[in-house]
């Protein structure tokens, strides 16, 4: 129920949005603003929900997990809106919600794990959300970069154009998720090895999951290696976040076709 009222919110936001976008007015974006918080809140609520029935870190299906998604994108919709002042933040990332809520719904009866009490993940499944999140955001907003460039380059600077952050400020969010969500990802993994080795009596299974980690991280740590020794342009490193993510996405299939077979 919480997490059906959620997706209504964030469907009342992405409607206010829409409004200001159109019709503009302040009061458009601070009404999508609370719609957002309330949303998260309520995502927060599922969780500690789910977490309180089971007596463990709530992880028994796929929407646990989309529920966690979800509440991270809030989170950093809102503070993002915040320091852009820009309603039309919403516009491009609550359909990427919307679309994650309806898979919550279509897979909510399909089971991932056993329920575990370890303090350590915990603290590993959130860092590794919250950091999959932010290199989710990084691309997104490096290809609204790559957009709002264009807009520049042909001297249109009707109604997308004034939708959008500014290019400079939309280079500042590309590159500071990228390497906050490295830094989130990093934790993420690290935990999840202290938990391997508790779960795993001391051993570490190369699972696919396992698997998949260490290649993004790889990934992006390369990128952001190479940023910072050598250098890179907004608009590279725009595409670098745009190219890491479709890396990951397909090492994913990869490894997920790999393990199977």
């Amino acid at each position: 129920m919480l997490f059906d009222f959620a997706i209504l919110l964030y469907l009342l936001a992405f409607l206010s949005a829409g409004f200001n976008a159109f019709l503009g007015g302040e009061r458009y974006t601070k009404i999508a603003t609370a719609f957002v918080s309330l949303a998260a809140v309520v995502n927060l609520s599922y969780l500690i929900t789910r977490w309180y029935l089971f007596g463990a870190f709530p992880i028994k299906d796929l929407k646990d997990i989309f529920n966690m998604i979800i509440l991270f994108l809030g989170v950093v919709a809102v503070y993002i809106n915040y320091k852009v002042k820009k309603a039309g933040v919403y516009l491009f990332v609550i359909p990427v919600i919307i679309i994650l809520g309806i898979a919550g719904f279509a897979h909510s009866s399909i089971l991932i794990h056993k329920q575990f009490s370890s303090f350590w993940l915990a603290v590993h499944l959130p860092f590794t959300i919250s950091g999959t999140v932010l290199f989710v955001v990084s691309a997104l907003f490096g290809i609204l970069y790559f957009i709002q460039e264009k807009q520049l380059k042909k001297k249109n600077f009707g109604y997308l154009y004034n939708l959008l952050p500014s290019i400079d400020m939309l280079n500042k969010i590309n590159k500071t998720a990228m390497i906050v969500g490295f830094l989130l990802f990093t934790i993420g993994l690290l935990s999840g090895y202290i938990w391997g080795i508790y779960e795993w009596n001391g051993r570490i299974i190369l699972t696919s999951k396992l698997l998949f980690s260490m290649i993004t991280w790889f990934i992006f740590g390369i990128i952001i290696v190479i940023k910072k020794t050598k250098g890179m342009s907004p608009r590279d490193t725009a595409f670098s976040s745009i190219l890491g993510i479709v890396s990951v996405v397909v090492t994913y299939i990869g490894v997920a076709l790999f393990i199977k077979g």
